[in-house]
Parts: C-alpha cells; sequence; structure tokens
C-alpha cells in the first residue's frame, strides 16, 4: 500500500455499515458462504466515492444477496424475495460514528448518505457483511518517514484493513439509521474514531 497520496484524506477514522439490495434469489451466483452450507450470494459491488473511502478506518456492514440452500443458525434466510435478475447498484452503505466490538451485538449506524448506495433498509434474516475497509496505522511526518517510517515515504506500520464477517439481522433498521442487531455477537473489533498523530491521517 503505498501512502504518499494520503494528504488529501479525512481526518477520521469512520465505521460505515453498508446495506446493497433485496434477499434475491440471483440468476448468477459466484461467491460462495464458507459459513452457511450450500448458501451462495451474488452481488455487484460499486466503486465507492472518493469521499467514502477516503475515510482512514471505514467499516462497512453490507447487506448481501442470498440464493436458495441448507442454511444453519448463523445464516440468513435464502432467498426471501424470490427471484430477480440483478444489475445496478445493488449495495445501501450506513455509516456509523462509534467502534463496534466483540462484546454485543448491537451496531449504531448513521443516516444512508452515500449516492453509491442503493438505498434499502434493513429487514430481519438479512445477511449482512461487517468488514473493516480502511485502517492503517501510519507515521504520519512531513518527510521521508511518511507512511511505514522507514524512509521511503510510502507504506503502513499495522492495521486490520481487510477484517471481516457476516452477520444476520434480527431487527429492522430504515435509512435514517439506528441500532442494528445481530443474531450473535461480532468475533472481531471494527475501528471508528477521530484521527490521531498516528491514525486517521
Amino acid at each position: 500500500m503505498n501512502l504518499e497520496s494520503n494528504k488529501n484524506k479525512v481526518d477520521r477514522e469512520q465505521f460505515y455499515a453498508v446495506v446493497p439490495a433485496l434477499n434475491f434469489l440471483p440468476v448468477l451466483s459466484f461467491v460462495r458462504l464458507i459459513r452457511c452450507a450450500k448458501a451462495q450470494i451474488s452481488f455487484n459491488a460499486p466503486r465507492l466515492a472518493q469521499s467514502v473511502i477516503s475515510s482512514f478506518a471505514a467499516v462497512l456492514v453490507t447487506l448481501l444477496l442470498t440464493a436458495q440452500g441448507a442454511h444453519s443458525q448463523v445464516c440468513a434466510i435464502p432467498g426471501d424475495d424470490g427471484p430477480a435478475n440483478i444489475s445496478g447498484v445493488i449495495n445501501t452503505y450506513y455509516p456509523s460514528p462509534v467502534t463496534a466490538t466483540t462484546t454485543g451485538n448491537s451496531i449504531p449506524v448513521s443516516a444512508v448518505t452515500n449516492p453509491q448506495s442503493a438505498f434499502n433498509a434493513i429487514e430481519p434474516g438479512d445477511l449482512l457483511l461487517v468488514m473493516q475497509v480502511q485502517n492503517a496505522q501510519i507515521n504520519s511526518s512531513n518527510n521521508n518517514n511518511y507512511g511505514a517510517g522507514d524512509g521511503t515515504g510510502r507504506g503502513f506500520t499495522s492495521g486490520s484493513a481487510g477484517r471481516y464477517e457476516y452477520a444476520v439481522a434480527t431487527n429492522s433498521v430504515g435509512l435514517a439509521g439506528g441500532t442494528i442487531t445481530t443474531l450473535q455477537n461480532l468475533t472481531r473489533t471494527y475501528r471508528s474514531s477521530p484521527a490521531t498523530s498516528t491514525r486517521g491521517r
């Protein structure tokens, strides 16, 4: 990861909750859910706007499309919205102002404002994807130590970007935001907080 172009990034670690389309039976399925026997998902993840991905530690909760198939306790309701041909934007992105931890099964989210969203509400039984999109601890000095602090002016020192897990919503959350409750506690922590001297720059 080259962080030399980080100068225009927003000074904040921000938590995002994403909700795409409905729980359709997708015509084409190309990603298999490991946790759900025979359940498959098919989704079109549009590129986030620069204003969204410029946030340092964006966390996404994505409502995924699920196909019909056997499902266990950790799985959503397969094909709950019936068959459909998928096109255009299917994900909806909810920003969240707090860090989500493993100590509970609730995720506060703010109103949907991202223009790259499909603007779909969360319903009970929807499959969600919680994902840490950005989270790198860096040296923010304005010299050749920027990034990894090794004199190259690039890189990072640590972080959890790319961390993710699936969750099942147990309540409804509208586009104005609210608190998502999940069937089980999160197994990982997802950061969202104001920038510091070494994080969120």
